[in-house]
């Protein structure tokens, strides 16, 4: 069609992030990310996003309601699905938001040992895979994004 152009163009991202921060002096937690990320534009800035990742939180020292003190260790891979647009800059910065993120989990594992204290039934229960809230993908809304490519 005469005035209408469109460009497609993919790209591949390989992102590797580790992030250590602590809520507490007592709770430490330890999470990282890795994935790759295959987008398809097929417009302008407009773009979907396909792609794989493995995630992984471990938190160290993490008390209990009825002070027993766990160390939990979560792994899981998904399958990322996304919505977004993206600006790229000529000196190579850009500027992005997924304004839809969607996850399907493949395969995850959990682990959860006692450090210190008495393990009860209720200790059990609260530490459990489902009362953590593990038991779902990773997905978001409006997830902004800066960076820089080559």
């Amino acid at each position: 069609m005469p005035g209408v152009q469109r460009r497609l163009k993919s790209s591949v991202a390989l992102l590797i992030a580790t992030v250590q921060g602590g809520l507490t002096p007592i709770r430490r937690w330890l999470g990282s990310t890795s994935e790759v990320n295959i987008r398809y534009y097929p417009g302008n800035s407009f773009n979907w996003l396909l792609g794989y990742g493995k995630y992984k939180l471990e938190l160290k020292d993490w008390p209990s309601e009825d002070s027993t003190t766990y160390d939990i260790a979560y792994e899981f891979t998904q399958v990322n699905f996304g919505l977004g647009n993206e600006w790229t800059f000529d000196f190579g910065m850009y500027i992005g938001a997924d304004w839809l993120m969607l996850g399907g989990k493949i395969s995850d594992s959990y682990t959860a040992t006692l450090v210190s204290g008495t393990e009860t039934t209720d200790s059990k229960d609260w530490i459990s895979y489902e009362n953590q809230g593990f038991n779902k993908p990773v997905t978001g809304v409006a997830v902004f994004r800066i960076g820089f490519g080559f």
